[in-house]
């Protein structure tokens, strides 16, 4: 039995396994590194573990295809997944009375299983265009958000004391 496990593993399939192994790992790292630096709890561990689930995933449905042949749903499995991540992702959203919060951690859960997902299938160059992309999306758009707040606090405090051409292009 051992020996028929050993004679049918090919060494192209297990260099292809480890390539797709650490990409999956820095991928989806970056962006767990991304939210556990901005002080989440959801960080780095369960970032890479969510998109490890969906490598995973993935890596056994083409390799049952690869083996067993057939014509078998090879997507079927990565659906059921994403079903699961998103309950995994509701749990991180909480609700007060006049907030929400939890939407950009929920979202880069659901993120990190996709990445894992498309690097288990094959779509390498997607998977690191969309990390890259997500990434500074995740990085500077608060940085953004923080030059706009200091722009209008400026514009106000000139509006109210003396004219200020700067604040009257928006």
């Amino acid at each position: 039995m051992l020996k028929e496990i050993i004679g049918s593993v090919n060494i192209k399939v297990i260099l292809e396994i480890i390539f797709k192994t650490l990409l999956c790992i820095v991928l989806v790292g970056a962006i767990g590194y991304n939210r556990e630096k901005k002080g989440m709890v959801v960080g780095i561990r369960t970032h890479v573990l969510v998109g490890m689930v969906g490598l995973l995933i993935q890596i056994t449905s083409l390799e049952y295809y690869r083996i067993n042949g057939g014509n078998n749903d090879l997507f079927r499995l990565a659906g059921q997944y994403i079903s699961g991540i998103g309950f995994l992702g509701a749990g991180t959203i909480l609700k007060d009375k006049r907030s929400v919060k939890g939407l950009t951690t929920a979202a880069s859960i659901c993120l990190a299983a996709c990445i894992g997902l498309a690097v288990g299938s094959g779509v390498y160059l997607g998977a690191v265009i969309i990390t890259i992309a997500s990434y500074i999306f995740l990085t500077d758009i608060f940085r953004l958000k923080k030059i706009k707040s200091i722009k209008r606090k400026a514009c106000k405090n000139a509006y109210s004391s003396s004219y200020s051409s700067s604040c009257l292009t928006r």
